[in-house]
């Protein structure tokens, strides 16, 4: 019988129904194997499939639609159980959430179990607005440091930068792997859908706050011989691949490592599901627009899925798809 990896979260009850089959197969009393053997023979095996378990993580990224009460048959309450089954079931290791109002986070905080929240309200700092939140999964990783800040001039304070329409925040986290020790940079937002301008200069804020976050870290731990950092940044970005802002996100240069790379383009395995993002509620049409992205840096991508799930009744959970990326990190 052959050896399986069971550490793919998406086959965990495959891999149950696997390993009792195993216990069973190897079990059996015969000629040549005492029930002695067999159970030292079972936990050998056991081992080995933990000590072959692939180290793959999962980043999440999903444009929740915030709770508008003008949203007719698409209105929260009739989102929200779908929704948050969906996530589940996708089970990130770092999730990361847009649009997501104070009310909508206490009901995501009840159903989704077994993480550490991060992020404020981006008009108050507190709990007024939209939340850009982090969910990190306790299970898998001690958070070391976090934080956030606007995207704006004055990144400190609650406000509107540049041309933007509306408040923007960026939510952040240092985070370890509690089995490898390796510590990553996570960020998560929402840039303006109108003002070029904020956009613009939002994207120079993030690249900079990497660069200079990642520097510190890289000081804090040369005792550690660490000679780089993996970076995720991911969310809503309101802009399209052929958009010049693309491009220089995709150009960019980081101190530690050469760039951020777009998931969807480097994943080892095809991408699969809808290549567009945004489906604006419309369930009669294909989504039509790529506009969530997770970007990374010193990962390897190993896949990538765009989430097209509906809800019982046809529509869906969100006018956004979900995008989930496994990847592991490089040394």
């Amino acid at each position: 019988m052959a050896i399986k990896n069971c550490n793919d979260h998406d086959n965990d009850h495959n891999c149950i129904k696997y390993l009792n089959k195993m216990i069973a197969f190897y079990s059996l009393p015969t000629n040549f194997i005492t029930m002695k053997k067999s159970h030292r023979l079972v936990a050998v095996l056991l081992l080995l499939i933990i000590s072959t378990a692939s180290s793959a993580q999962k980043a999440m990224t999903y444009n929740i639609r915030y709770a508008n009460p003008t949203d007719g048959d698409d209105v929260w309450e009739t989102r929200r159980d779908g929704l948050a089954a969906l996530i589940a079931s996708s089970t990130p290791d770092v999730l990361g959430l847009q649009e997501v109002l104070v009310s909508q986070l206490e009901f995501l905080k009840i159903r989704l179990k077994g993480y550490t929240v991060i992020g404020v309200g981006r008009d108050d700092g507190a709990s007024q607005g939209e939340f850009s939140p982090l969910f990190i999964s306790n299970k898998r990783f001690s958070v070391l440091h976090q934080g956030w800040f606007w995207l704006s001039e004055i990144p400190e304070l609650p406000g509107k930068g540049w041309d933007a329409t509306c408040n923007r925040i960026c939510t952040w986290a240092v985070i370890k792997e509690k089995n490898t020790k390796r510590s990553m940079l996570v960020l998560n937002t929402h840039l303006d859908h109108e003002g070029n301008i904020a956009r613009k200069n939002s994207i120079d804020q993030l690249l900079m706050f990497i660069n200079n976050q990642t520097n510190q870290l890289l000081n804090e731990s040369k005792a550690e011989e660490i000679v780089s950092i993996p970076v995720i940044l991911m969310g809503d970005f309101n802009l399209t691949p052929d958009d010049a802002l693309y491009t220089q996100l995709k150009n960019s240069q980081l101190i530690v490592r050469d760039g951020l790379t777009d998931a969807y383009l480097t994943t080892a395995s095809p991408a699969t599901g809808p290549s567009n993002t945004f489906n604006g509620f419309k369930i009669d049409a294909e989504p039509d627009k790529r506009i969530d992205y997770v970007w990374s840096s010193g990962l390897e991508v190993k896949s990538y899925r765009t989430l097209d799930e509906r809800l019982p009744n046809g529509r869906w959970p969100s006018d956004h798809l979900p995008v989930v990326v496994e990847f592991e990190v490089t040394e």
